[in-house]
């Protein structure tokens, strides 16, 4: 788990503020909380600008769902 995470680099996971996502890099030491790019926001559009998204320096959002490989 430390260096696989629960959602491997490339899975596609739901996020707590309904924001869809593709992990891009696992935290080492934290594998809960790896850096993901917002790819649809919560009503479904793609961003203008996707950015990234470093899950340990957002405590209030985290992965709900992961949704498998993209």
């Amino acid at each position: 788990i430390e260096r696989v995470g629960i959602s491997p680099v490339g899975s596609i996971v739901s996020l707590s503020n309904k924001n869809t996502a593709q992990v891009i890099r696992l935290n080492a030491g934290c594998p809960l909380r790896p850096v993901v790019k917002v790819i649809y926001d919560s009503v479904g559009r793609r961003p203008d600008k996707p950015e990234a998204l470093d899950l340990t320096d957002n405590f209030n959002i985290f992965i709900t769902c992961g949704m498998g490989i993209g």
